[in-house]
């Protein structure tokens, strides 16, 4: 029992960043997963929908989020019409990891970093924000994070 117990208290003593920032990081989990999965129906055909629709569609994604997409996406058209920026910009990438994320770290109050299940090098910054009682995603990728905050990709 008692290597058991020490054993425990070891694990939890490693998992700070699990332990600092549940909800922000279930609630990161579960927008960024429903992200991989609007992709996946878009690459499959099964939907056209644009990125726009499907954060206005949201409940999870904030206003300010949503605002931050259509500015930074019309900068990118601007620049480039048919192209655009050349990467997605909810995921500051241009692949992304198909058995989806988990958890890495919380790195500050209102930040969860993810990393790509079977994908570790691969990583994603997520900011969540209080609106009333309700916790929302606020920032993911290049949007609303703050350089200095942003995943590094390897």
């Amino acid at each position: 029992m008692q290597r058991f117990l020490s054993a425990l208290a070891c694990s939890l003593a490693l998992m700070p960043a699990q332990a600092a920032c549940p909800e922000e990081a279930a609630l990161a989990l579960r927008f960024m997963q429903g992200y991989l999965a609007y992709n996946d129906a878009v690459f499959l055909g099964s939907s056209s929908q644009p990125v726009e629709a499907w954060l206005d569609a949201n409940p999870l994604a904030s206003p300010g989020l949503r605002k931050a997409y259509r500015a930074k996406q019309a900068e990118g058209l601007q620049q480039d019409p048919e192209l655009g920026w050349g990467f997605d910009l909810l995921l500051d990438a241009q692949d992304y990891p198909e058995q989806g994320f988990e958890l890495r770290r919380c790195p500050a109050p209102g930040y969860v970093e993810l990393q790509g299940r079977g994908w570790p090098e691969f990583s994603v910054t997520v900011k969540t924000v209080r609106l009333g009682k309700a916790l929302r995603i606020d920032g993911a990728g290049v949007l609303n994070i703050p350089p200095a905050r942003r995943a590094r990709q390897h």
